[in-house]
């Protein structure tokens, strides 16, 4: 969120414990941005799903049936 909203430049990738990467690296919005474009055009995905970091969740309440 912070990327997306410019409140820091940079952050820091998290390596799972075990992970075979050698070393953390950082990306930045950009970095992002082109990533998910990069998989999107090669992968051609007919539909994409994403959650909504400041959604507001409003219990849902069936229609009264009968």
């Amino acid at each position: 969120r912070g990327l997306w909203l410019g409140v820091v430049d940079v952050l820091p990738t998290l390596r799972s414990q075990g992970t075979p990467v050698q070393r953390a690296f950082q990306y930045t919005r950009e970095d992002v941005v082109a990533s998910l474009t990069a998989l999107l055009e090669r992968v051609r995905p007919t539909v994409v799903r994403t959650l909504d970091p400041n959604a507001v969740h409003v219990p849902h309440h069936p229609p009264p049936t009968g």
